[in-house]
């Protein structure tokens, strides 16, 4: 695999072959359709929605693995280490710009547990994407 995604554990054996499509309501088509990443080429976003342990996560990232193999840098991050990450660049004057220029090198940047902590939701964090794939991140209290 080539050297191009931040792997997690979750990541790490998550693969589109392995996904169980029967009784999940799942469109096998689309989901393949997905994994060859025409979307990143388009600037296309990609949202999974559903209960927890519905898969969202493990779909995400088998995503993220095929993109990987076709040469595509690809970024996952817990939206909450996210917060903090952006915590953190906010104490230094030139932090969110070294934050902003890390995270808009990756083609694809996986979001997971996105709202998952109600603090989010209270700081109305906001997700611009600028040029189809530039992410600024902004939370206003």
């Amino acid at each position: 695999m080539h050297n191009s995604f931040i792997f997690v554990s979750r990541c790490m054996h998550a693969a589109l072959v392995n996904v169980y499509y029967e009784k999940r309501g799942l469109d096998r088509n689309l989901i393949l359709t997905l994994g060859n990443c025409g979307f990143i080429e388009k600037n296309q976003p990609v949202v999974f929605n559903g209960f927890t342990g519905s898969g969202k996560s493990y779909l995400a990232c088998a995503i993220g693995r095929q993109a990987c193999m076709q040469g595509f840098r690809t970024r996952y991050i817990r939206v909450p280490n996210l917060m903090q990450l952006l915590s953190e660049a906010s104490l230094d004057v030139h932090g969110r710009a070294k934050l902003l220029k890390k995270f808009s090198g990756y083609r694809l940047l996986i979001l997971d547990e996105w709202l998952l902590n109600i603090y989010l939701t209270h700081d109305k964090v906001r997700v611009m994407f600028i040029n189809g794939k530039t992410v600024k991140i902004e939370r206003s209290n």
